[in-house]
């Protein structure tokens, strides 16, 4: 999302793949890549770490992974401006609000997904489910409302 649309604070451009890395004044990264076409990045320095703590490829040191758990992602300074409460008691608006006809329209993703085939990929282990596994849902009976 950081990455979608032009905002404050964020830019988008093709450079034809210049492979630069810096930071520039007001605490701003700027990150060529050539794998993706050239599309040059520019971001806050305090998305760019937030993300690469939340990317690590180590999924035991990854942001949020200690016992803290949301604690450590809720004091990076990226979230600094947060106000936790409200936003779990629904209380801020969200910056976006996509248009939708109905529950199956997709015109908010690129067609480039929207157009792949569904792999399904069947479990690993064919284990039948135990009682044990059947009592974990035993009172679960939602039914979503637009069914």
């Amino acid at each position: 999302m950081l990455t979608s649309f032009p905002s404050a604070g964020l830019e988008r451009t093709r450079c034809g793949g210049c492979e630069e890395t810096g930071v520039f004044p007001g605490n701003f990264v700027h990150h060529c890549c050539r794998i993706h076409g050239g599309l040059c990045l520019t971001c806050s320095l305090s998305s760019f770490f937030c993300s690469q703590k939340l990317m690590r490829r180590n999924p035991q040191k990854r942001l949020g992974a200690s016992e803290r758990d949301a604690e450590d992602v809720k004091k990076q300074t990226f979230f600094r401006n947060v106000n936790w409460h409200d936003l779990l008691t629904k209380k801020v608006k969200p910056p976006f609000c996509p248009t939708v006809r109905n529950m199956e329209d997709v015109s908010n993703f690129d067609e480039e997904f929207t157009q792949e085939r569904a792999i399904l990929t069947p479990p690993k282990d064919r284990r039948p489910l135990t009682q044990d596994d059947q009592r974990l849902f035993r009172d679960f009976n939602y039914i979503a409302d637009w069914c």
